[in-house]
Parts: structure tokens; sequence; C-alpha cells
């Protein structure tokens, strides 16, 4: 999302709503601010589609005042593939990967522990990598693209992996 304005919007609504062939399929909203003439990436909750269908994605901004309306509104279709990622339960006491922008990521190791943070795009290709220990929080240093990434948490012989999409 970026802020085209010569204000700073201090508080206000991101919304991202998927439709399929029965409606609205999901929705979640971020209450969200960005200083004048600034962009951020924003992460919404984790959409599971339920077939290989087709889905389309619409992220709108809510502001007040705004000064254009014309760049408020992004769709992008998501096409089904049928491929079923398989669930790797974690336990509470396991690393922990948290992602509510791409821009920054929050990760929690055991204590002492080390490890490996990585961005990856849907081809396997490393995009960033980061060694970390501990806990704490990543700045993404790449302006990436459009697109779908995935985030990779690694220590020891455990490893999260999640998704996260970039809408430009």
């Amino acid at each position: 999302i970026k802020n085209f304005g010569r204000k700073a919007a201090d508080t206000f609504l991101v919304i991202a709503t998927i439709e399929g062939g029965s409606g609205v399929v999901y929705a979640d909203t971020l209450t969200w601010s960005l200083t004048a003439d600034t962009e951020d990436t924003v992460s919404f909750k984790e959409f599971k589609p339920t077939d290989a269908a087709n889905y389309t994605i619409t992220v709108s901004t809510l502001m007040t005042p705004d000064e254009s309306d014309e760049d408020d509104e992004m769709s992008k279709t998501l096409y089904g593939s049928g491929i079923v990622e398989p669930v790797t339960p974690t336990s509470p006491s396991a690393i922990q990967l948290e992602i509510t922008s791409l821009s920054s990521v929050r990760y929690t190791l055991p204590s002492g522990e080390r490890g490996t943070l990585t961005v990856y795009d849907p081809s396997g290709r490393r995009i960033e990598s980061y060694r970390i220990q501990g806990e704490g929080q990543v700045a993404m240093k790449s302006s990436l693209s459009s697109g779908v990434y995935f985030v990779k948490l690694e220590a020891g012989k455990t490893s999260v992996t999640r998704k996260a999409v970039v809408l430009r």
C-alpha cells in the first residue's frame, strides 16, 4: 500500500476480500497508518482455498479524507493449482514465525538457539537470507514485486514455512 498524499494517513482501514464462484469466501480488515508519500507491505490472515478454483482478491483502502479515490483498490486473479499443501504441526515450544507485513517479519526461537530466516520466490530461488537468534524482528531489505513468496525459518532440525502475498 502507498500513501501518495501530501499528508500523513494516521489511521485507515486496509480491506482484503476474496471472491470465488459462490461469492465472498474470505475477508480480513487491518487498521494501518502511513506518513506522507510512503509505502508499506501488509499481510492478511491466511486464506485456504477449498478447491482448485480461481479466485479474485481485492485489496482496498478506506481513509478520510482522501485526495483521490482512483488509487484505493487493486484486484488480482488467484489461479488454483489443485496441489494440497500438507499441514505441519508445530508445538508451542518450537520455533514460531509471524508475518503481519513482509517488510517486517517476527520470529521466536528457543532460548540461545540460532537459525536462518530465508525468503524464496515460487520457483524456489532465494531472495534474502538472515542469520537470527532468540526472539526478534527482521526488516526485509528487498523491494519485492507483486507475487507470492515463502518465508522459511530454520533452527536445528525444525523449520516453519509461511506463504506471503505482495500486492503493489
